[in-house]
């Protein structure tokens, strides 16, 4: 069961609140390795909204083994639904050890504007008491009555350097557009705390961190110019992974060939810069005719 919220806690996205689950019942077995079937039976078990493809319960099966890793697979193909599924198996096996215990994931976007998308998104999965960070809020004021809290990572750079919030606190960490770590982005500022011993907890074990990309190009100018080899290592070395997840299962790259929607026959037509300048000066006169009247 769940702790009762007060009203100020209470769910301002009207995202739908969580059903009780017996955590004991749940076999993880499907999530761990291919010789249990992943059936729409167990998902539905998991109540889960959707049934995964079988791409994605491969990288989910992959990112386990691995725990710390980056999913780099296209735009389109549901990295957020892999991490919600990630974040479900991971929340089960706790409670499953831990019945009155805490287990708290940040999932960080890069971009205010999709905070809610991502919010609901992670809902799907089920089960999981999702809040998203408002402008008026801090990162801590939502740990103890959520699960999951999506936020930018700035929002929670300001927590650490207040020692508001601890990663003591913090079970999982899910890094979108994680291709993002380098220079001055906030993401590096969240993982010079988990790294670099001038700043770390003294704790027995750090938070499980997984990257999603759809590309690992470096984002940093000089970084640019290095071969991809080396930019893929030096990503695994800010984020702390030591793998990355994708499709290698070649069904599986049938399907996601398949699967994620990509325009076809696209047509590129070429505008003369005459018949732009007759469009542009048509505006002007409009625009001109308007402050007249």
């Amino acid at each position: 069961m769940y702790p009762s919220k007060t009203d100020s806690e209470s769910n301002s996205l009207n995202l739908p609140e969580p059903d009780p689950m017996d955590f004991n019942s749940i076999y993880l077995g499907p999530f761990e390795d291919s010789s249990n079937e992943w059936t729409e039976e167990y998902s539905k078990l998991l109540n889960l909204k959707y049934h995964p493809r079988a791409y994605q319960i491969e990288i989910v099966r992959n990112a386990i083994c691995n725990k710390n890793t980056i999913v780099c697979l296209p735009t389109g193909s549901g990295k957020t639904f892999i991490a919600s599924l990630l974040i479900k198996y991971y929340y089960i096996k706790y409670r499953q050890n831990n019945p009155n215990g805490k287990f708290s994931t940040f999932f960080f976007v890069p971009r205010k504007a999709i905070r809610l998308q991502q919010a609901k998104a992670i809902s799907n999965v089920g089960n999981l008491r999702v809040q998203m960070c408002q402008d008026d809020q801090r990162t801590d004021q939502l740990i103890d009555a959520n699960d999951v809290t999506v936020t930018t990572p700035q929002k929670f750079v300001n927590s650490l350097k207040k020692e508001t919030i601890r990663l003591s606190q913090i079970n999982l960490m899910i890094f979108d557009e994680c291709h993002n770590t380098s220079g001055g982005n906030p993401y590096c500022e969240i993982m010079k705390h988990y790294l670099c011993p001038s700043k770390q907890e003294h704790v027995a074990e750090k938070p499980m961190i997984i990257g999603l990309t759809a590309t690992v190009s470096a984002k940093d100018s000089q970084e640019k110019k290095e071969p991809v080899e080396k930019n893929l290592i030096s990503l695994c070395s800010k984020l702390a992974c030591k793998n990355i997840s994708t499709v290698c299962n070649s069904n599986n790259l049938v399907e996601i060939k398949r699967e994620i929607n990509r325009p076809i026959n696209d047509q590129f037509e070429h505008v003369l810069k005459v018949q732009y300048n007759s469009y542009f000066q048509e505006y002007l006169n409009i625009y001109e005719n308007l402050i007249k009247t």
